[in-house]
C-alpha cells in the first residue's frame, strides 16, 4: 500500500487537483482509498464550509 499527503501552506488550493486525480484513478481501474477536502466560499464574511468526501464510498460529511 502506498500513503500519500500534500501539504499546502499557500492560499491556493490543491483540493481540487487532488480530487480530480483521484477521480482519474477511479476511472483506470485503481483502488483509491481516502478523504478528499473541498472547500465551499460562503460569501457572509466567513472563510468557507469544508468537506470531505470519503473514497471509495463518496460519502460526503461537513467538517
Amino acid at each position: 500500500m502506498k500513503i500519500g499527503y500534500i501539504v499546502n501552506r499557500g492560499l491556493a488550493g490543491t483540493d481540487p487537483v487532488i480530487a480530480e486525480a483521484a477521480e482519474r484513478l477511479v476511472a483506470i481501474g485503481h483502488s483509491v482509498v481516502g478523504l478528499v477536502q473541498s472547500n465551499t466560499e460562503r460569501g457572509d464574511g466567513c472563510r468557507c464550509d469544508m468537506d470531505v468526501k470519503v473514497l471509495p464510498s463518496g460519502e460526503v460529511f461537513r467538517i
